[in-house]
């Protein structure tokens, strides 16, 4: 696990039971210091998130985490489309889910409600029902972080196989045609955007030789599978990672540490040592 992983984990579930429990509130003050608490979670949850794509397949020793991660460092859009790599179809799927640009969103919309609660200023309006908009906005940047690390995690994969041999490198959406990844591997993968938000799973899939393979991502776990030439299943297994977990994509976590190790264990499953 990365070393951020705690941090983000033990967000979510307080987001999501302030906006679960909430409504049941009676007292207007209490509803508006519960969506003032919401706000600055979804806050930190997107500077902690944007940090750990940042820093992705990279090790953290905990007496780093002890001087540099006591608290997360707010970014602008700007910093995050920089750092996440966003495209212009991404932008566009937000706009049309939230009905707001992608600065309005971070900038002007959680950065300044987060900031309103932490100084409990009037000029930017907290109500008791923002817990609404909190589910909304933690709901849509789960899925563009999710579609960003998953779409980079896929890139470097094809980075190890193509020099064993691997080719033909594809996504396959549920009841969609296969896309082909091509060269620029996350761009391709990011484009889908719309399907993929809509589903919870896809297999990534790709040849060597006259082998098919293909790796499974669902809410379940990854599997992976190998048919020959007349299309029929050679080897098929779980993967797990040393403490025989599955690698859970789809928890909000989309790039594990040790990506080498990964792909090992992928072509291990796949009887291709």
């Amino acid at each position: 696990m990365h070393r951020l992983d705690g941090h983000i984990k033990d967000i979510e579930p307080r987001i999501l039971a302030i906006c679960k429990y909430a409504p049941e509130q009676e007292e207007a003050s209490l509803q508006q210091s519960m969506s003032a608490y919401g706000w600055v979670l979804l806050d930190s949850w997107v500077a902690w998130r944007t940090l750990r794509y940042l820093l992705k397949n990279t090790f953290i020793e905990e007496r780093v985490d002890e001087k540099w991660f006591s608290t997360p460092s707010s970014y602008t859009a700007s910093q995050m489309k920089a750092v996440l790599g966003i495209e212009d179809k991404t932008i566009a799927y937000i706009k049309a889910t939230t009905d707001k640009s992608f600065k309005e969103l971070i900038d002007n919309t959680i950065q300044k409600k987060r900031n309103a609660a932490a100084h409990f200023t009037k000029k930017m309006g907290i109500n008791g029902n923002d817990y609404k908009n909190i589910k909304l906005y933690f709901d849509i940047l789960s899925k563009v972080f999710l579609l960003y690390e998953t779409g980079s995690f896929i890139e470097d994969i094809c980075k190890i196989l193509k020099p064993k041999g691997y080719e033909d490198f594809k996504i396959i959406f549920p009841e969609c045609e296969a896309i082909d990844l091509g060269d620029n591997i996350k761009k391709a993968f990011v484009d889908s955007i719309e399907t993929y938000c809509k589903c919870s799973s896809f297999v990534f899939v790709f040849t060597n030789g006259l082998n098919k393979c293909s790796i499974s991502f669902n809410k379940s776990g990854c599997e992976v599978e190998r048919k020959d030439d007349e299309d029929k299943t050679v080897n098929k297994a779980v993967v797990l990672d040393d403490n025989l977990r599955e690698y859970v994509f789809f928890e909000n976590k989309g790039y594990y540490l040790d990506i080498q190790k990964f792909v090992s264990k992928v072509i291990s499953g796949l009887g291709l040592e």
